[in-house]
Order: structure tokens, then C-alpha cells, then sequence
């Protein structure tokens, strides 16, 4: 942009400006956007250029990192399926297919002719028989730091789980919850089964 040019941008001023030659700083006065070369307190008209790139830079930073640490990463993958069998995820579903990722939170369903299995990050193995749904309510297997987690909802339906280092590492952090009660884990296979209603 020229020195003497003006411009109508929406979002400039949502950043600190900065001053350096090539470089216009623009102060907001009303709806639009003026060049305004103004000196740093030493009077040196670039001086804060350095001060204003940090700042930029840190916020960058900061931001990515929170929205690095703020995105679950997958808990498991489908190791097979058999007929119909669905992965519900946010209020969405997708047919579930071999090598498909599953998250927390998600619901595993299959159909009348359906059949799953997942392999857990800590390979433990959950495998849903016909006419069945599961809720992965929570999953953490964090060893460097002795935490462990696994609950699974039983909705409907019948479930195998062939334990994995969770249950080898902390028994109690496993669990399965039926409408009937909570299943604990002390060996190393489980059948499980749920009616409707």
C-alpha cells in the first residue's frame, strides 16, 4: 500500500501495528484507516518494530498450543466389521470401516446383521455382537504418568472385551456400565450382554 493510500480493512487494529520502512503503521480514526508514521518514546521511528513482532509471534504461539492440547487424539481404531456397523460421533454417524479411528465419546452401533471390533490404544479389544451399542464414555492411558481410564456405556446388545494394559496397570480404572449395574475387570476376557428395556 502506498504511504499516502487509504483503506477500508475490516480487520485491521486487531493486531499491534508495526513500523518499519516498507511497512505503514496505521492508527483507526472513525471507519477508516490512515497512515500515521509515529516515533517510538526514543524518537526512533522503527523502534517498536521488534517489541510488535514478539508480541505477534507469542500470541501465535500461545494460541496453537492451546489448540494443540485442546484436541482429544484418538482412542482406538476398528479392527473389523462385519454387515452394518456405525460409528456416531457429534451428532453425525459414518458406516464404520476397517482402520477408521474412534475418539471419546463416541457411540458404536450395529445393525440387526452387524458386527464390530476395536482395538483400544492400550490393545485391549471390544468387540459388539448383532443389535448393539456401546458408549466410549472416557479412555486415558497416560503410563509415563500412572493415569488409566476405560469406560464403556453397554446401551443394548451383547459385548466381548479382551482387557488390555489398563487392567494389567489398574484393575479398578476399567469399567463397563449397564443399565443393571458396573462390571469391574480381574482377568482378562469378559461376555456381556444387555436386553432391551
Amino acid at each position: 500500500m502506498p504511504r499516502s493510500g487509504k483503506s477500508n480493512l475490516p480487520f485491521a487494529g486487531c493486531c499491534p501495528p508495526l513500523v518499519s520502512p516498507g511497512i505503514v503503521q496505521v492508527a483507526r480514526r472513525g471507519d477508516r484507516m490512515l497512515p500515521n508514521d509515529v516515533p517510538s518514546k526514543d524518537g526512533d521511528a522503527h523502534g517498536g518494530t521488534m517489541k510488535g513482532l514478539s508480541t505477534i509471534v507469542c500470541l501465535v504461539c500461545v494460541a496453537c498450543t492451546s489448540l494443540a492440547i485442546a484436541a482429544p487424539g484418538p482412542i482406538g481404531s476398528v479392527k473389523t466389521v462385519d454387515g452394518q456397523a456405525f460409528i456416531f460421533r457429534e451428532g453425525g454417524s459414518i458406516p464404520a470401516k476397517v482402520g477408521d479411528r474412534v475418539f471419546e465419546k463416541d457411540t458404536l452401533k450395529t445393525a440387526r446383521d452387524g458386527s464390530l471390533a476395536v482395538v483400544l490404544r492400550d490393545d485391549a479389544l471390544l468387540s459388539l455382537g448383532p443389535d448393539s451399542e456401546v458408549v466410549l464414555d472416557e479412555f486415558i492411558f497416560t503410563p509415563a504418568e500412572g493415569k488409566f481410564s476405560m469406560i464403556a456405556k453397554m446401551l443394548k446388545g451383547t459385548a466381548a472385551y479382551l482387557s488390555g494394559l489398563i487392567v494389567k496397570l489398574s484393575p479398578d480404572s476399567a469399567r463397563v456400565e449397564t443399565p443393571m449395574g458396573n462390571i469391574g475387570f480381574r482377568g482378562t476376557k469378559c461376555l456381556i450382554r444387555v436386553g432391551e428395556g
